[in-house]
C-alpha cells in the first residue's frame, strides 16, 4: 500500500525496514503497525513519520518484577517469538517488503555497526540527563542482547 503512494519508491520504504531491524535487535517485542505511521505530505504523497515508542521490552525479564512476552507485534518472516528468528526469516522479509536482497544485507551490516556506539551515547545523555549509572548497565544488557540477535542476521 505505501508503495503506491510514498513519493520516492523504494527509498522511502527503508525506514520502516530499517525499524523493524531496530526493534529486533533491541528486542522491542511491544512494536507493532501502529508504531508505524504515515503523514499526508501532499496531493497523493505520503511519508514515514519518525520513530517513537521504542523501547527494549527484553530488560522486563523478571529479575525486578515484571516478566513481559518474548512475542513480537510483528513477526519477522515465519516468526513471531525473538528467540526464534532467524537468518532465512530476514530474507523472507526484505523480500515481502520488496526490498532487494544487497540492500537488505547492507542495511542488517549497519545497524551491527552503529548500534553499539549509538547506544552508548544514548547512555551518556541519560546519565547527564538525571538517570544516574543505571543507564550504563542497562545499555550493557541491551547491546548484550543485541549482539546474540545479531547472529541471526546471517
Amino acid at each position: 500500500m505505501a508503495r503506491s503512494f510514498v513519493r520516492d519508491g523504494n527509498s522511502s520504504v527503508i525506514p520502516s525496514t530499517s525499524l523493524m531491524l531496530y526493534n529486533y535487535l533491541i528486542s522491542n517485542c511491544g512494536a507493532h503497525l501502529k508504531n508505524y505511521s504515515l503523514a499526508w505530505t501532499g496531493s497523493n504523497s505520503v511519508r514515514f513519520v519518525p520513530a517513537y515508542d521504542l523501547v527494549s521490552t527484553a530488560v522486563y525479564d523478571g529479575r525486578r518484577g515484571a516478566k513481559l512476552s518474548r512475542s513480537m507485534g510483528l513477526r519477522v518472516g515465519e516468526h513471531l517469538n525473538i528467540d526464534k528468528v532467524n537468518a532465512d526469516d530476514f530474507d523472507l522479509l526484505a523480500k515481502e517488503l520488496r526490498q532487494p536482497a544487497w540492500q537488505a544485507a547492507d542495511e542488517r551490516a549497519r545497524l551491527r555497526h552503529e548500534l553499539p556506539d549509538a547506544l552508548r551515547r544514548a547512555a551518556e545523555q541519560a546519565v547527564c540527563s538525571g538517570f544516574g549509572e543505571e543507564a550504563d548497565a542497562l545499555a550493557d544488557r541491551i547491546l548484550f542482547g543485541a549482539k546474540v540477535r545479531m547472529k541471526a542476521f546471517g
